[in-house]
Formats: structure tokens, sequence, C-alpha cells
């Protein structure tokens, strides 16, 4: 039952209030690249990263224009080109990798970033290379490191994980 001053016809505005006001508080949910959900650590991580780049966004699926892409679909349903999930430095926690797209002279540029996931959650984010245009490449992670490049080739980066310097290094290609 509720409390008397309630019952007496006094309306309940200060508990509406105050569950607005702690509404309104909340920062906004970041929503992933099309539409993939984000977790609130994924968030945390990646609004910095956001607001420090403000002509940048999170690139999507659109943004990819080999069209091999939709026969990648196909196979792989769960797939996106610039956002993934993976033990990258293989400490048993999915570390985050994104690449955040900007409108450069020639067009769009894509930055690969990595952000490692630990006890704390997850680091700062460690830019891969410098902005290029990779709107036919995707980032595919792999057992101990991830190839940033086109699908179904070889012609793109290799980074591998060192665990004694805690760092993806790119690996150079030695047959140039």
């Amino acid at each position: 039952m509720p409390p008397s001053r309630w019952r007496s016809g006094t309306p309940i505005r200060w508990p509406l209030l105050s569950c607005l006001l702690m509404l309104a508080a909340c920062a906004p949910t970041l929503a992933g690249p099309d539409g993939f959900p984000l977790s609130p650590a994924e968030q945390a991580a990646l609004r910095p990263l956001l607001a420090a780049h403000p002509g940048a966004r999170l690139a999507r699926r659109a943004d990819h224009t080999a069209p091999l892409l939709a026969e990648y679909l196909a196979d792989h349903p769960g797939f996106h080109p610039y956002f993934s999930r993976a033990d990258v430095d293989q400490s048993g926690r999915p570390d985050l990798l994104v690449a955040l797209v900007a409108r450069g002279t020639l067009g769009p540029e894509f930055t690969l970033y990595f952000f490692r996931d630990s006890a704390a959650g997850f680091g700062a984010p460690v830019r891969l290379g410098q902005p290029l245009p990779f709107a036919d490449s995707a980032i595919l992670p792999g057992e101990g490191g991830l190839y940033l490049g086109p699908l179904e080739s070889d012609a793109g980066f290799f980074f591998t994980w060192n665990p004694v310097t805690g760092r993806l290094e790119e690996v150079r290609d030695s047959t140039s």
C-alpha cells in the first residue's frame, strides 16, 4: 500500500521527476556499425576515440565497395568488414577492432584501431597504420594476428601479436 501522503491526493511528481532526471543524466547509448550491439565497455572505449575525431564515424558495410562482399556475407552472415571482436593478443578475452572512416582528399579514408581487452577493461586505442582508402578491404582476425586488405587476397597488411613487446606489429612481406 502506498504511503498515506500519496493516497491523500498528492501527485506522485517527485518520484517521477527523480526517475526522469536519472534517465537524462545517463550517457546516450552508442550504436555499433550497422546495428551491431556494443557492450557498455565497448561504448566507453569508443566514445573518446569518436570525440577525438569529430569528422570520422564508425565504418559501415555500405562503405565497402568490393562486389565480393555480398558473396562473402552469404557464407559468413555475421561478418562485418570494419568491426571485429577477436582474441588477437591471445589473452582469453576478445579484443576490439574497428575502422573509422573520414572524408579524405581522394575519397573516404579508413583508419584501423585496436583496443586490447584486460581485466580492467579496454585499453587506449592503438592506431594500426595510416588512414588509407580501404573501401575494398576488411579486417580479418586470425590466430595471433590479423589481416587488413581485400577479401580473398593476400595483397593487404598482416599484423601479428608480439608477446614480448605487448603490441601488434606489422609483418613485412619478405618476398618483395
